[in-house]
């Protein structure tokens, strides 16, 4: 079932800006070895179109990420729509943690789409990429939601379901 707050998004296929893309990955490897996070926003769900960083406020920033509040709560209360979430793993793959799924239950409603970088060509061993040509292996997520969960009566149970990207 699609997130029925995010206006019914079905469309596997995100596009997302070449400058929000470039955005995202300059912002991802300043944060190095830190985990990056922030907000992409676009006229809807399929179309990301800007992404703004977001300072990460996590006692421990090199496994984990908080928005910062002040930030976030000035950020919902612009025009421009919220459509996605990032964050980066330093070291890691970009794929969901047990920790992400279970912050997605959380916000899970607050976006359309869950994004996660990873510096490619890194071998994630922790350290530090000197390269100035890194690139950003980026995976792309639809936020789904589900009640099938009989356990889940009465609270909301957020997933992630692979997305397409295009940047354009």
């Amino acid at each position: 079932m699609a997130n029925p707050l995010n206006g019914g998004c079905r469309d596997q296929m995100i596009s997302l800006s070449v400058q929000a893309f470039t955005d995202l990955k300059s912002h991802t490897l300043r944060c190095q070895p830190f985990e990056a996070c922030g907000i992409l926003t676009g006229p809807d769900c399929n179309h990301l179109q800007q992404f703004i960083p977001v300072t990460n406020t996590a006692a421990q920033p090199r496994h984990h990420f908080t928005l910062d509040p002040a930030a976030w709560t000035s950020l919902l209360m612009k025009k421009a729509p919220v459509q996605a979430l990032y964050h980066s793993h330093p070291s890691s793959p970009p794929l969901p943690s047990i920790e992400d799924l279970q912050q997605l239950q959380n916000f899970g409603g607050l976006f359309s789409s869950y994004l996660i970088g990873s510096p490619a060509a890194s071998n994630h061993s922790g350290l530090p990429e000197l390269e100035p040509d890194l690139e950003l292996e980026l995976s792309v997520y639809r936020i789904t939601h589900s009640r099938h969960d009989q356990a889940a009566v009465g609270r909301s149970l957020w997933s992630l379901t692979a997305a397409g990207l295009l940047i354009t």
